[in-house]
């Protein structure tokens, strides 16, 4: 079975600035700013969550896709768990 690719490492391939030791060393990325810290633009960020629906064979509700709600990881992280929990829910229907 293919191994997915951690959600943190997804997101740093869409930083369009040099992340720095201390983020990628960070063992809580929870408060980090997808915006100010890594600086994702909206375009970079849509594009990421395609890329997270499509690694994590999930669909991001509409209700989760704002700014607000996806700006910092941890946010970001919960929200893919909570679609992939719902995803599960599903399949085992």
């Amino acid at each position: 079975m293919e191994q997915k690719l951690s959600l943190w490492a997804i997101v740093l391939r869409y930083a369009e600035m040099e992340v720095d030791d201390f983020v990628l060393c960070e063992e809580d990325h929870s408060e980090i700013d997808l915006i100010e810290d890594l600086g994702l633009d909206s375009m970079r960020i849509m594009a990421l969550i395609v890329e997270i629906e499509e690694a994590y064979d999930i669909e991001i509700e509409d209700e989760y896709l704002s700014f607000e709600a996806i700006r910092y990881f941890g946010r970001l992280n919960e929200i893919v768990e909570k679609m992939e929990a719902k995803q599960d829910e599903k399949k085992c229907l």
